[in-house]
């Protein structure tokens, strides 16, 4: 185990000793050194996503609150929050790519998806059985 002690140059008695605290002291400012040459690390860019929510309830507060309290950027996402209006102009936004995920009712996206829809959906954002899913457009 390295034992690194800071004396003062008075109480280095043997030669040996001082040659320790020498490459100790080039060691630290090495460290500082390449810590400083390296720099902090760039920060990554975020994805930008359009997320869609089509009521305006508490059921769609976890879009909301993770939002508002940024807990989408600890997994790089930008999230863009968008309400829209039924179901219908929803399903052509997700269909023509313009955004990337929706939360709704799962009764509209589940006949889309039974048909061949090209789309995932995730799952219910509640502990009892209601039609609320996470849909996404798998690219």
């Amino acid at each position: 185990m390295l034992r690194t002690t800071l004396l003062r140059r008075s109480e280095i008695d043997n030669p040996l000793d001082r040659r320790q605290a020498r490459v100790t002291i080039i060691t630290i400012l090495g460290y500082l050194l390449l810590a400083l040459w390296l720099g902090p690390f760039p920060a990554y860019s975020l994805e930008k996503v359009s997320a869609v929510n089509t009521s305006i309830s508490g059921g769609y507060a976890p879009l909301w609150v993770g939002k508002e309290k940024q807990a989408f950027e600890q997994y790089g996402l930008d999230i863009h929050l968008i309400y829209m209006r039924g179901t219908i102009p929803t399903s052509a936004a997700l269909a023509n790519g313009e955004i990337e995920f929706i939360q709704a009712g799962a009764s509209t996206y589940i006949p889309y998806a039974a048909r061949g829809g090209d789309v995932i959906l995730l799952g219910c954002l509640s502990n009892i059985v209601l039609d609320y899913v996470l849909l996404s457009n798998p690219l």
